[in-house]
């Protein structure tokens, strides 16, 4: 049987982050750590995902980068972290980088919770 809780430290902070590190992963944001027998066998990086869209014709880069500022004034209380997906074919694509945003060397899924 498996064991969740929450990291309340860094200590926890820290092995979670080395731990996944020795196995060739990496954490986004680690919140909770999953043990068996007390040992950390893997740790959870409880995000929020935020879809974004803006008109091609009527929104300007201006309007893009303000919507982003305000995204992240929205998410900071409440999150360590943001998930934006962003396509190859996106405008925003090339320019995610540039604003702060670090690409994740993998494709995301999602699953609709009901």
């Amino acid at each position: 049987m498996i064991d969740i809780r929450p990291i309340r430290n860094v200590e926890t902070l820290k092995q979670a982050i080395e731990s996944a590190k020795s196995d060739d992963h990496a954490l986004l944001a680690p919140t909770h750590v999953v043990l068996k027998e007390n040992v950390l066998i893997g740790a959870l990086d409880i995000v929020p995902c935020a879809f974004v869209w803006m008109h091609t014709k009527f929104a300007k880069n201006r309007d893009s980068l303000h919507m982003l500022n305000t995204l992240e004034s929205m998410m900071a209380n409440q999150s360590q972290g943001l998930v934006v997906p962003c396509m190859e074919t996106s405008p925003y694509y090339p320019i995610m980088p540039s604003v702060g945003f670090i690409p994740l060397p993998h494709k995301l899924f999602m699953k609709g919770l009901s």
